[in-house]
């Protein structure tokens, strides 16, 4: 029987150099990426990634669009099945095409380096770093509160906000590691944050005051509206939640055996995000109407207020300030990688796919990244990312 021949052989999109081993490095470069990143810290980094500051402060978005704690709970639910479904895909893709970069690698392999360009540009330059200055804001407006007691003045937050970024920046420099570490403590910090959530939430019911209401059959879904444009929005908003679900397809050269890795890790990862925003809606409308949840911005810290005081609502602080760190930090990984990746390909200047020959990190890209964030400190960054999109 004649031989099939080997996985490289048989797949056009495979190339020899792109074979997947469980530790093999895969980059074309003379100084590589460490395989550092196992099945648990994927998911950790999905999870980390994609919940960021938004659900802890407000989804309101959603509700405000659907009209019903019913309909909205729905459309969280589904933008967590369309996540999955996409991250499996994603996961073959990176498995047929190995790189670190992620969609930049799949459009040039497809359609040439004219589309990668233009997609990588907007991905490293706009999209990601605006979106991680509005959550590092964030951070600024919570930390400095807490640490004065008032709401800060623009200046202050800035100020605070680039010390923030120039702070992860140096350590994703120095240590990639013990970002991905970073954001696996942030990741359970997350989860404890759930899980409170639900301890105010089952309390506050306890004592007489929830709002079952919000579950009832004949009343869950009063007041959904009827426009599939209303409908289409609520789904942006949801699937904007969930925008960091092919985290891993940017650092797949860092995998360890990514045929197992990527899909497992990033499947568990979203399927964790699905659960956390559920459960955490499903807190929210125990304690509050769903005009209540719409009209506040600090959702979170007010379910630890009405529950046990002023404590919980310190408590509630510091975790949503892990939250945005982490989930600050763990983008910046992601998108300094394809920084990396762009640049090796030579579609971006090649110096900024140079990896550091010790520390094993692409330092240029992040001092690219660090410019590009400062730049969008001077502006008001509300202009391009709506606060309902946190």
């Amino acid at each position: 029987m004649k031989n099939k021949g080997s996985a490289s052989e048989r797949s056009p999109l495979l190339k020899k150099s792109d074979s997947v081993g469980s530790d093999l490095e895969v980059e074309d470069g003379p100084v590589k990426l460490q395989r550092t990143v196992g099945v648990i810290s994927a998911a950790l980094v999905v999870f980390g990634n994609c919940v960021g500051a938004g659900i802890f402060i407000s989804p309101k978005g959603v509700f405000e669009q659907t009209g019903s704690a019913g309909a909205g709970m729905i459309v969280f639910a589904m933008a967590g099945v369309i996540a999955t479904l996409c991250n499996l895909a994603y996961a073959e893709l990176g498995l047929l095409m190995p790189s670190s970069g992620g969609e930049f690698v799949y459009i040039r392999k497809a359609y040439g380096n004219l589309p990668a360009f233009l997609f990588s540009f907007c991905n490293s330059f706009v999209i990601k770093p605006a979106s991680m200055i509005v959550v590092i804001l964030t951070f600024s407006e919570y930390l400095a509160t807490l640490i004065w007691g008032e709401i800060p003045t623009i200046s202050m937050s800035k100020v605070v906000a680039l010390c923030t970024v120039l702070f992860i920046i140096g350590v994703n420099m120095i240590n990639s590691g013990l970002v991905i570490k970073f954001c696996s403590f942030s990741s359970v910090i997350k989860m404890s944050m759930v899980v409170f959530l639900l301890v105010c939430g089952v309390t506050t019911t306890l004592k007489g005051h929830g709002h079952l209401e919000n579950f009832q059959r004949n009343t869950t879904f009063i007041g959904s509206a009827t426009s599939p444009t209303q409908y289409g929005l609520a789904f942006y908003f949801a699937a904007f939640s969930y925008q960091s679900w092919n985290s891993l397809n940017y650092i797949t050269e860092e995998l360890k055996n990514p045929t197992r890795t990527l899909p497992i890790g990033g499947f568990l990862g979203v399927l964790g995000t699905s659960i956390c925003y559920v459960l955490c809606n499903v807190s929210y409308l125990l304690m509050f109407s769903t005009t209540d949840l719409i009209a506040t911005n600090t959702i979170a810290m007010d379910c630890g207020m009405v529950a046990f005081g002023k404590i919980a609502e310190i408590v509630m602080c510091v975790g949503l300030l892990f939250s945005c760190l982490g989930s600050a930090s763990g983008g910046l990984l992601c998108v300094s990688r394809n920084i990396q990746s762009t640049a090796q390909e030579g579609v971006f200047p090649r110096w900024m796919g140079i990896v550091n020959p010790t520390l094993k990190t692409p330092i240029p890209a992040l001092m690219v990244l660090c410019t590009t964030m400062s730049l969008y400190l001077a502006v008001d960054v509300n202009v391009l990312i709506p606060r309902t999109l946190r």
